[in-house]
């Protein structure tokens, strides 16, 4: 079948064991052709010009939202006593030691003491938080988060800490309200980001699976763009992104260009798109299974983009030339070399 049609293809998940297997199942596929793996099973989703695509750019997207998010904007520092502020301070200190002891519960009992006699201080329920995601106490890390930001308003960690979470609890909305604060344009100056190179890295890379999420395709172009112009340190900044538990296809220029080419493509701007895959091709290549999944991903979608060529010596060129490429992004596995063969057969439509 037609990879790039979507009516003429089949996507069901298949439980195998414990794990969830894919298959495309073409009406024209040929008998024996195998199961799609798991890391290609992206390829053939979402992907084809939308019937009504989704214009709403990244501004107008945010516009939408009463800013804010969960956490509240901001208190009146309460008065603290200079002795109950003295005795914060050594609990905080004590704390600290306790963490560097490796007695983490010690340290949780000090930093929420600390904090109940200076509520004034983020620095307490920061690193309250970070003990609590060491734990894996989720809980008590949001709500030290958000003690934080109700002392700070504008404090990226936490800000960015509680839209991570929002996105994990399925709330895109709530992420968006809290990335908000962060958006240079909403702090009323396009031209200078608010925050630094690594924590805008990571702003982007959630607003990145808010708007995939939400279905608005041009805001995922603004973003994305704005990713791929950065200079910012990738490495430095895919560790601050996985500290704060972002997607990791979000994270690398590869995602990024992947979904950047999936937006334009179903905005209906199959060269833009192309070009877009182009860029993601060109990203050397990584060893974890998210990058083989996003490389075998853009692979399929630039065979399916070329099996659109009206000129059949074009169609047979571009094929090719993905063909030669399929051995190196999947050396293991035949499926993108079978698809890419299904396409290379004249059909009713291409003839």
């Amino acid at each position: 079948g037609d990879l790039g049609r979507g009516e003429d293809v089949d996507v069901r998940e298949a439980e195998v064991g414990d794990a969830a297997a894919w298959r495309i199942d073409g009406s024209e596929a040929r008998d024996g052709v195998p199961g799609v793996p798991a890391w290609v099973a992206a390829a053939s989703v979402g992907v084809g010009p939308a019937a009504e695509p989704d214009r709403r750019g990244l501004s107008e997207l945010m516009g939408s939202i009463a800013g804010g998010g969960s956490a509240s904007i901001g208190r009146v520092a309460p008065r603290v006593h200079p002795e109950d502020a003295a005795e914060a301070r050594t609990r905080f200190e004590r704390a600290a030691a306790a963490i560097a002891a490796g007695r983490a519960m010690q340290a949780v009992v000090d930093l929420q003491e600390a904090g109940r006699l200076d509520p004034t201080q983020a620095s307490i329920p920061r690193s309250l938080a970070r003990v609590a995601e060491g734990l894996g106490n989720i809980g008590l890390a949001r709500r030290a988060w958000q003690d934080v930001v109700s002392i700070d308003p504008a404090d990226p960690e936490g800000l960015l800490a509680l839209a991570a979470d929002a996105l994990r609890s399925d709330r895109p909305l709530a992420a968006l309200a809290l990335l908000q604060r962060l958006d240079p344009a909403a702090a009323g100056d396009a031209s200078e980001d608010p925050v630094s190179a690594s924590d805008a890295w990571c702003r982007d890379a959630l607003l990145l699976e808010v708007c995939e999420r939400l279905g608005a395709d041009a805001a995922i172009g603004e973003v994305a763009e704005r990713m791929l112009a950065s200079a910012v340190d990738l490495a430095a900044a895919r560790r601050a992104a996985l500290e704060r538990n972002i997607p990791e296809a979000a994270i690398g220029r590869l995602g990024v260009a992947r979904r950047l080419g999936d937006a334009r493509w179903r905005a209906g701007r199959p060269a833009d798109a192309d070009a877009a895959y182009a860029i993601a091709a060109a990203v050397p290549a990584g060893g974890s299974a998210t990058d083989r999944r996003e490389r075998a991903a853009v692979l399929v979608r630039r065979v399916a983009l070329a099996s659109t060529s009206t000129s059949a010596k074009d169609r047979s060129r571009d094929l090719g030339r993905f063909l030669r490429a399929a051995a190196g992004a999947a050396p293991d596995d035949a499926t993108p070399l079978v698809l890419a063969m299904d396409l290379l057969e004249p059909s009713p439509a291409s003839v």
